[in-house]
């Protein structure tokens, strides 16, 4: 089975990078663009994902929790 695809997404890139640094011990590979996407391999409810957390620029009216996509 492909492994699950994680996204997430804070409300500052400063919240990004210290919530990707923890979830994957410091062992991430940052893309740098007009916000950074931290990437990074992991266990998410006993199997294996690759996560992917990034930031807005602005502020966050509203959210959603998105239980499948299709990229």
């Amino acid at each position: 089975m492909a492994p699950l695809k994680i996204l997430m997404v804070a409300e500052k890139p400063s919240i990004a990078l210290s919530i990707a640094a923890v979830l994957s011990r410091g062992k991430m590979f940052t893309r740098k663009g007009s916000t950074e996407v931290h990437e990074f391999d992991a266990v998410f409810l006993g199997s294996q994902a690759h996560y992917k957390v990034t930031s807005v620029i602005g502020h966050v009216f509203r959210s959603a929790v998105v239980y499948t996509c299709d990229f």
